[in-house]
C-alpha cells in the first residue's frame, strides 16, 4: 500500500516523513489508514459507553475498511444513477437520531467532538448511509422477477 508523505523544509536538510497510509483505492477514491483508525476508535468508545451493542469481532479495522469500501462502491452506483440526497433528508435523519437518544444540538455536537468527529463529517456519513439504502433498495427491486420469469427460469 502507498503512503502520503509530508515534505518538511527547514534550516537543515529536507526530509520526507510518512504521516498516513493509503489502505485502499476504490475507483479513484482514496481510503486512508487514519480514516479507518478514526472510525475504529469511535466504535470502541461507543461500545464502551453502551451506545451500541456490537460484538468485539465486529469492531476490527479490517471490517471497518470493508464497510468503507462497500459504502464507496454503493456511492459510485448512486452517482451513476444521478441519485441525490436533499439536505432536509439529512437534517430529518439527524433530528431523529437526536430524538431517539434524547440529545439536544449542543450535546450531540459534544458527543461527535469526543469521538474525534465533526457535524460536517457526520452529515457526510448520514448522506452516504441514505444513498446506500437507496441503491440497495433499487437493486433488490430490480431482482424481483415476475412469476412468469421465475417459472421460465425454473423450467430452463
Amino acid at each position: 500500500m502507498g503512503g502520503v508523505a509530508l515534505l518538511a523544509i527547514g534550516s537543515g536538510p529536507a526530509f520526507a516523513e510518512i504521516v498516513d497510509k493509503i489502505v485502499a483505492n476504490v475507483n479513484g477514491s482514496i481510503i486512508l489508514l487514519s480514516d479507518v483508525k478514526k472510525q475504529y476508535e469511535a466504535l470502541r468508545e461507543m461500545k464502551a459507553r453502551g451506545q451500541i451493542d456490537m460484538a468485539d469481532e465486529d469492531i476490527s479495522e479490517r471490517k471497518i475498511l470493508d464497510t468503507i469500501i462497500d459504502e464507496k462502491i454503493l456511492a459510485a452506483h448512486a452517482k451513476e444513477r444521478d441519485m441525490e440526497i436533499k439536505e432536509s433528508e439529512i437534517d430529518n435523519t439527524i433530528k431523529g437520531i437526536q430524538e431517539r437518544n434524547n440529545l439536544d444540538d449542543e450535546s450531540f455536537r459534544q458527543i461527535l467532538k469526543n469521538q474525534g468527529s465533526s457535524m460536517a463529517e457526520f452529515r457526510e456519513r448520514v448522506k452516504n448511509q441514505i444513498l446506500t439504502q437507496r441503491v440497495v433498495s433499487l437493486e433488490v427491486d430490480m431482482v424481483n422477477p415476475t412469476e412468469e420469469e421465475a417459472r421460465e427460469y425454473y423450467e430452463t
